[in-house]
């Protein structure tokens, strides 16, 4: 899993170096002209990358504020926090907060199934213990 976790990365680089270098206007056009198609291709990219990446992980979590966060869902979250912001700098892009919404739904929602997938496999003594 963690293969085709690095694999989808490359991937979702390639598409952020074309839309960089202004590349591939004519497909990117495309997107926008469906409605809510840019929308919906952020939360399922940046979803399938954090579903990926917290199987690959295993589902480990992190404590967070008082809470147990997704390692996974956290590594991905922060990684593509700074690719929006970056946006800020370039000229042949534009920074969005409902692209960066729809991402962090799909980062928490797609880890959420990798985590109940990872839970669901493994023996009931090596789940941890409430209190």
């Amino acid at each position: 899993m963690k293969k085709l976790a690095l694999l989808f990365l490359l991937f979702l680089a390639a598409i952020v170096f074309l839309a960089d270098r202004g590349l591939a206007t004519s497909f990117f056009a495309l997107v926008h002209a469906v409605p809510g198609a840019d929308k919906l291709g952020h939360f399922v990219l940046m979803g399938t990358l954090s579903f990926l990446v917290n199987m690959g992980l295993e589902a480990r979590q992190w404590p967070v504020a008082g809470r147990q966060v997704l390692r996974g869902s956290l590594l991905v979250a922060l990684l593509v926090t700074a690719e929006e912001l970056t946006q800020l700098l370039l000229p042949t892009r534009s920074f969005s907060l409902l692209d960066l919404l729809s991402d962090y739904v799909g980062i928490w929602l797609f880890g959420r199934l990798a985590a109940y997938l990872v839970n669901r496999r493994r023996p009931v003594s090596s789940l941890p213990h409430e209190a």
